[in-house]
């Protein structure tokens, strides 16, 4: 019982080693990826209707296709539009618009 007495201090210093990591890339994601994941593509002539990837949807890039950053998925011009409307990955939680999300997010990656 002792040893895990003796042990519990360095692993507190781990532990609050491991959560300034975390604060900071949360804080970096907020600054970088804030809003950006709230962005899917909807049918054009029913805007209640994702149609990529059924339900789940993929955020998407607001902007035009020739300006997009590299990776970015962009919807088609001719039958869908980006909206920002969607509730987001895994129903919202997958995140970077607030403190506790993004810190959650970094969490899970």
């Amino acid at each position: 019982m002792s040893a895990i007495g003796k042990a519990i201090g360095p692993l507190v210093n781990i532990a609050l080693l491991l959560l300034f990591a975390i604060i900071i890339f949360a804080i970096i994601g907020l600054e970088l990826y804030s809003g950006s994941l709230n962005s899917t593509c909807y049918d054009i002539n029913d805007l209640n209707r994702i149609i990529t990837g059924g339900d789940s949807g993929n955020p998407c890039y607001r902007g035009s296709s020739k300006h997009s950053p590299v990776g970015s998925y962009t919807c088609n011009t001719n039958t869908s539009i980006c909206l920002q409307k969607w509730v987001g990955p895994n129903n919202g939680i997958t995140s970077f618009d607030n403190i506790g999300l993004a810190m959650l997010t970094v969490f899970q990656v």
